[in-house]
């Protein structure tokens, strides 16, 4: 994980928590982001909504984007709202964006593309 990696290397400010089942926990909602949000996040919305368009000429499904919005996404959102706090940290100051910006940083190519709009952008424009 890129977040332990950073923690080895650069020890502070801490990125996990300090306790082995905080950070058991904290490790157990970055594996709930990579595999159930990637997967309506990543392929039920994002690919709908902008690889098939923009890369491979598809037209968008919208219905397909419509359902996994109204169905899949207030589950997602309600079980991230239970798992953290009222004060939106999870452990230490960490935040559930924290972990997510953690996990985008690691992505390759990321920082290259950074200050360039990409499809997402444009997508958003297009409403």
């Amino acid at each position: 994980m890129i977040c332990e990696y950073l923690e080895e290397r650069y020890p502070t400010p801490a990125l996990l928590p300090k306790t082995p089942a905080e950070r058991a926990r904290a490790r157990w909602i970055e594996e709930f982001a990579d595999t159930r949000m990637g997967d309506v996040f990543i392929w039920r919305i994002f690919y709908e909504a902008v690889i098939n368009p923009f890369i491979w000429q598809r037209p968008r499904n919208k219905e397909r984007i419509a359902r996994a919005v109204a169905d899949e996404l207030p589950e997602i959102m309600a079980h991230l709202e239970r798992l953290s706090p009222a004060s939106g940290f999870l452990f230490g100051g960490i935040s559930i964006a924290d972990i997510f910006r953690c996990r985008l940083l690691s992505q390759p190519g990321v920082g290259a593309r950074r200050n360039r709009p990409g499809p997402l952008a444009t997508y958003a424009r297009l409403g």
